[in-house]
């Protein structure tokens, strides 16, 4: 896992699939602001996929990253991509406060959040279901939930 995945995330680079799965959520998506592989996990958890990483595993990805593409350039990709998916407000806001609290990443946060802001001021249309959002949004719900240690109410 990277500094801020959990274990149900599985970045792109390290992702296998059994065929059966990777068949039903239908490969990976081209993005304009990137992510398949983060629509890719959701969308086998959303069709009944068990998704798990293995954080003992080391990795060595060969990638053009944010040093290479630039903190502000990539920060608001990154931004606009976590719009584009249908990530929800709230989480995003916690999720670059906790980042932003670790030195290197505060100007990467608040350029994330930015890119974030501008594509929802901009009311610019998913690129993802509806349906997609929804499963999307529960997951960060329940995510916020935790952090927060908020029981859900039994219902009567």
């Amino acid at each position: 896992c990277r500094k801020f995945n959990n274990v149900m995330s599985v970045p792109h680079a390290v992702q296998l699939f059994r065929r059966e799965c990777f068949e039903a959520i239908g490969g990976y998506i081209p993005l304009p602001y990137g992510g398949p592989d983060w629509v890719a996990e959701v969308t086998a958890r959303m069709k009944g996929w068990e998704v798990h990483a293995f954080p003992d595993l080391i990795v060595y990805h060969h990638k053009v990253g944010t040093a290479v593409r630039g903190v502000i350039k990539d920060g608001f990709r990154q931004g606009r991509m976590d719009y584009s998916v249908g990530s929800r407000l709230l989480f995003e806001i916690i999720k670059c406060l906790r980042r932003a609290k670790r030195k290197p990443y505060v100007l990467a946060s608040l350029v994330r959040m930015s890119g974030f802001i501008c594509e929802l001021c901009k009311r610019k249309k998913r690129l993802v279901s509806r349906e997609f959002v929804k499963f999307l949004r529960k997951e960060q719900t329940e995510r916020i939930k935790s952090l927060f240690h908020i029981k859900q109410k039994p219902m009567n």
